[in-house]
């Protein structure tokens, strides 16, 4: 599902809009990036962002989608149609 707005950078920080599905665009990278088999450090250099910050998004991602471990999350947003 695609995001209707662009990432906003305000004062340092990217504020994200959320999509239909409940999840914001860089949730959806997140997964993404799971989902090719980076481990979270990489992606965090992709997105250029902190791992920590990712990490705290990794653990939105597993309580929406009710999941233990990240393959079970990836599994799940296939599943669910957020992700391909």
């Amino acid at each position: 599902m695609p995001v209707t707005e662009a990432p906003i950078k305000t004062d340092g920080r990217r504020k994200y809009a959320v999509a239909e599905n409940g999840f914001n665009q860089a949730e959806i990278d997140l997964l993404t990036y799971l989902a090719k088999g980076y481990d979270i450090p990489k992606a965090a250099r992709f997105m250029g962002i902190s791992k920590y910050t990712l990490c705290d998004y990794r653990k939105r991602v597993l309580k929406k989608l009710d999941a233990c471990t990240q393959a079970e999350a990836v599994y799940q947003a296939v599943k669910r149609g957020i992700i391909q």
